[in-house]
């Protein structure tokens, strides 16, 4: 099952019932500081360090007082530091620079307010996460890509304060769907599936309003945890060897800014 897919369908039902709805919009820069960090039998492998800098929109729209469609999307990229070693060496023996890496993400999500939960608001969405790290620029390393189609389950509690001010803090919890991981590597491309995995996202969003227009900062921490992947066998010189990629996390911690009209 394609989830991209779904995803659009997901847009293209969400611009339809639009027609009939009231329609928000919203537009920022985001900055954030990543870890991406792999484990073998429990040991570090590899880990890389990026500051990501970013945009992300969305569209909300209300269909109802109590209910509401949110499509997002966000692009971020950066240079990483790299630390790890080389086939049987010892971790650290290597550590590389100004590796490129960009990110995008996109979002399908409904909500619903509950007035009996002392105006919290409960989400379930559906979302692509897409990653290209560019490892070859040094000799050894290879090109990657990541995606991670997932489910989303969302918890929010927005609250008014004085002033037109007001906040709501925010939890995510994503579950893993599928994922593939691309290795280019100089004898081909190696595709690993990743199909156990997790993340949430936590964020805390201040707006202030001004007329029609909220002005938004919102920090946030976003967090992944993959499974070790199935594994995949390739034939080298008459020998066979098994690939797989390695447990892994990833971690996001930044602050957006945006405007919301």
């Amino acid at each position: 099952m394609n989830y991209r897919m779904i995803a659009a369908a997901a847009l293209l039902l969400g611009s339809t019932v639009a027609g009939a709805a009231t329609v928000k919009y919203q537009l920022g820069v985001e900055a954030y500081h990543e870890t991406y960090k792999e484990t073998n039998g429990g040991q570090p492998f590899m880990k890389e360090e990026a500051p990501m800098l970013g945009l992300n929109g969305a569209a909300i729209i209300a269909t109802s007082p109590l209910d509401e469609v949110v499509l997002d999307g966000r692009f971020a990229r950066g240079k990483s530091d790299y630390t790890g070693a080389y086939q049987g060496g010892q971790y650290g023996s290597v550590q590389l620079s100004d590796l490129k890496r960009h990110t995008w993400e996109l979002g399908a999500t409904y909500k619903h307010l509950v007035p009996d939960w002392d105006g919290a608001k409960l989400g379930l969405g559906i979302g692509t996460r897409y990653l290209e790290d560019r490892l070859d620029k040094y000799v050894g390393g290879y090109r990657r890509e990541n995606t991670l189609n997932y489910l989303s389950f969302v918890l929010e509690r927005p609250t008014q304060l004085s002033d037109g001010w007001s906040v709501n803090p925010a939890f995510k919890y994503k579950l893993l769907l599928n994922g593939t991981q691309k290795s280019h590597v100089s004898g081909g491309t190696l595709t690993h599936n990743q199909d156990k995995g997790m993340g949430y996202d936590l964020s805390l969003e201040f707006a202030k309003t001004s007329g029609q227009t909220e002005w938004v900062i919102t920090p946030f921490l976003r967090a992944w945890h993959i499974k070790t992947s199935e594994s995949v066998y390739v034939v080298n010189n008459s020998t066979l060897y098994q690939t797989y990629e390695p447990d892994n996390t990833t971690k996001e911690i930044g602050i957006s800014l945006g405007v919301r009209f």
